[in-house]
């Protein structure tokens, strides 16, 4: 999905919202609940919190795990794990994570290198380890072919061969993908670039991944509840970030680029600041842009990743917030799917003294690839099928030869990887 550029929003409101619902979803969902005992529900009030109280715990920052040098290979090492965290202040929920119970560390690798990882599987159940965006071999990807069953590890290897990008890593075990994922197991993999690129690049202080996942709390804030299935897909009633609950980043420079990974199952993000200034998308899902790209709000749907810039006012106290869309569907879908929600994100205060770097006008993007192959495809998505057929992991439907160009029908060239 492209970004998603929209006028400027009239209000500057700078406080933290949480999430909006309508009346009329507010009573399918209290229906629900009294029909099925223990389901969660919309229950928020949409009103804004005073920034002194709301958004005030530290964003968790996912560690960059160090890799070790043997055989001039940076080797990772994974374990796929499973146990309770505490989501929401007083709730806990049953998680699954990488090297800990939810979500997992930060991987960093350039051009260039050689990198193997291995991933024990702790969980009682099998599961994969799939590199999102990652161009490598078939057989390293970590698809549903490649089960890795409980007590046994998975060493795959491979060379980068892409420019800079924000990609992701998540289990894609058949049947199981949503589940694990919305348990927590997903983790940022960063490629570098060789060349600095006048980027914001100190992790942690300047450069900040921002994981962004939805969870279900029932009524009362007391218990985890199960999330709402709509046409979309399961969607839960409070957002997550990093695995925190309301963040507060305090940033100590006047600008950050913000690495932000939808990694919810079905929910998309329209994300915007409120104050309703522009921020600079610099990078999508295939790396970065040519040049810094202002807009005021930019919609994410499940999987996609973005990297903007955010200018930090001085003595800024406003929120990255998502706020309503369309998904292209009736005015009821919509709603129960979320996208006519408000709710904040991430709220970021700070920078008190220091001056304005000004972004570079060019970025070392991926040049788009010459020659268009005559092959036309046509691909049909069914509620649970692909031009109508079911998965069946023995069949094979579509071959493309590695390393050829071809045109897909928005126009965008698609480069098969090696």
């Amino acid at each position: 999905m492209s970004s998603n550029i929209n006028p400027r929003p009239q209000s500057s409101n700078t406080g933290p919202q949480l999430p909006h619902i309508s009346r009329r979803t507010l009573l399918i969902g209290l229906g629900a609940l009294g029909a099925v005992g223990g389901i969660s529900f919309w229950a928020t009030s949409g009103k804004h919190e005073d920034a002194g109280t709301a958004f005030a715990t530290p964003l968790a920052i996912p560690p960059l795990l160090e890799p070790e040098m043997l055989d001039g290979e940076r080797v990772f090492r994974l374990s796929a794990q499973a146990g309770e965290t505490e989501l929401v202040p007083g709730v806990s929920f049953a998680t699954m994570g990488f090297n800990g119970t939810h979500l997992g560390p930060t991987l960093r690798a350039t051009r260039g290198d050689k990198v193997r990882v291995h991933v024990s599987n702790e969980l009682p159940v099998a599961t994969t380890a799939h590199w999102h965006g990652m161009r490598l071999p078939a057989s390293q990807d970590g698809t549903a072919h490649q089960a890795i069953a409980k007590g046994t590890t998975w060493s795959p290897s491979w060379t980068v061969e892409q420019d800079a990008a924000t990609l992701w890593y998540h289990p894609h075990p058949h049947g199981q993908t949503e589940l694990q994922v919305g348990s927590g197991m997903a983790g940022m993999f960063l490629i570098d670039d060789k060349e600095p690129t006048g980027l914001p690049s100190e992790y942690g202080v300047d450069d900040i991944p921002l994981i962004i996942q939805d969870v279900a709390v029932q009524s009362g804030g007391q218990r985890s509840g199960t999330p709402t299935t709509t046409p979309i897909g399961r969607i839960g009633n409070t957002v997550i970030v990093n695995g925190t609950y309301q963040p507060h980043f305090v940033a100590t420079t006047r600008q950050i680029r913000l690495r932000v990974l939808n990694a919810s199952a079905a929910r998309c993000y329209n994300l915007e600041l409120s104050t309703g200034e522009d921020f600079h998308l610099v990078g999508t899902d295939g790396g970065l842009l040519a040049a810094p790209a202002a807009m005021n709000k930019l919609l994410l749907s499940p999987a996609e990743r973005a990297e903007i810039v955010v200018t930090v006012p001085q003595d800024a106290d406003l929120v990255l917030r998502s706020v309503p869309h369309d998904l292209g569907m009736s005015k009821g879908d919509n709603m129960t799917s979320g996208a006519e929600d408000t709710f904040g994100i991430l709220r970021i205060t700070g920078a008190k003294a220091g001056t304005e770097t000004p972004l570079p006008t060019a970025l070392p993007s991926a040049k788009h690839p010459e020659g268009v192959s005559g092959v036309e495809r046509h691909f049909m998505l069914g509620d649970t099928t692909i031009n109508g057929k079911s998965m069946d992991m023995s069949r094979i439907d579509t071959v493309v030869k590695a390393s050829s160009t071809e045109l897909s029908d928005r126009g965008k060239y698609v480069q098969a990887g090696p």
